[in-house]
């Protein structure tokens, strides 16, 4: 532990900007909101035979998924079309939104039909709507009420069968063992309250004052990373095994650790530098 703490005094990671999917989002939103209309230039796949009218977004279950790029996500066309089908007969409907140039997706999309709805929306004011500063999956309930994010963007069945039950919560379960077994006997499938943002490294920045001091606490949140700049470096959410290994740059299955140690339990460990 003594190493460990050493290594983590003289350990700085640089992190580098990404481009927003969507640009600035104005107006962020959350699990229990109002869905927003949906905006789009052309319906590429009607789902139903009939028009899409502002009430289209009640009365089911609704799931969207945001693809600019369409025709580069071949594997996640096809993961959605089996979802599309898994789901046939069930009170929820799918929406695909891409902004691809037209001239490289419509033949595309010959050679490979997106099933359940597929909008058109280049200009992206839907995925501005939504808040979506990177691609995730929105979940509404029938009273057209944001029910919560899935980060995966193409929803697994287990979390679509749970919405359709009532069995979504936006609450994490507490990092232990014990309260991770007793979530995953509940039922419940977790998703986030709100859109996964754009990471910065000051998002991220621990809230100590600077130090040489290594803070080590019991992780607060579900969420884990290693986040890092010139003044600062945070692992959150992470088992001390991981830890040693993002450290020493390794496979965590070669981090062999004292059974004491080896408890899954989750940390985070922070170290903010004077000067900051």
């Amino acid at each position: 532990m003594v190493r460990l703490l050493l290594i983590l005094a003289l350990v700085t990671v640089g992190m580098f900007a990404q481009p927003r999917e969507f640009g600035p989002v104005s107006v962020p939103l959350k699990a229990g909101d109002f869905a927003p209309e949906i905006v789009f230039t052309r319906i590429l796949n009607n789902a139903s035979g009939a028009g899409w009218t502002s009430q289209s977004l009640s009365g089911q279950l609704t799931v969207i998924v945001f693809y600019p790029d369409t025709s580069h996500n071949l594997q996640s066309v096809v993961m959605w079309n089996a979802l599309v089908d898994q789901f046939a007969g069930k009170p929820i409907q799918f929406l695909w939104i891409t902004g691809e140039e037209e001239s490289s997706l419509l033949p595309w999309l010959q050679l490979h039909p997106l099933k359940g709805w597929v909008f058109h929306d280049p200009d992206g004011a839907t995925g501005r709507t939504y808040g979506m500063q990177m691609a995730a999956a929105v979940i509404i309930g029938t009273d057209r009420r944001i029910i919560g994010f899935d980060e995966s963007i193409i929803p697994q069945d287990a979390t679509l069968s749970a919405a359709l039950e009532g069995r979504i919560t936006t609450v994490a379960p507490q990092l232990t063992p014990a309260a991770l077994g007793a979530f995953a006997e509940s039922g419940m499938v977790h998703v986030n309250a709100e859109p996964p943002r754009m990471p910065r490294s000051d998002n991220y920045k621990p809230e100590y004052p600077p130090s040489y001091t290594v803070h080590i606490s019991l992780a607060k949140s579900p969420d884990g990373g290693n986040f890092g700049s010139d003044t600062f470096h945070g692992f959150q959410g992470l088992t001390l095994k991981n830890v040693i290994a993002q450290l020493y740059d390794i496979n965590f299955i070669r981090v062999l650790l004292p059974p004491a140690l080896d408890d899954d339990q989750r940390y985070d460990i922070a170290l903010v530098l004077p000067g900051t």
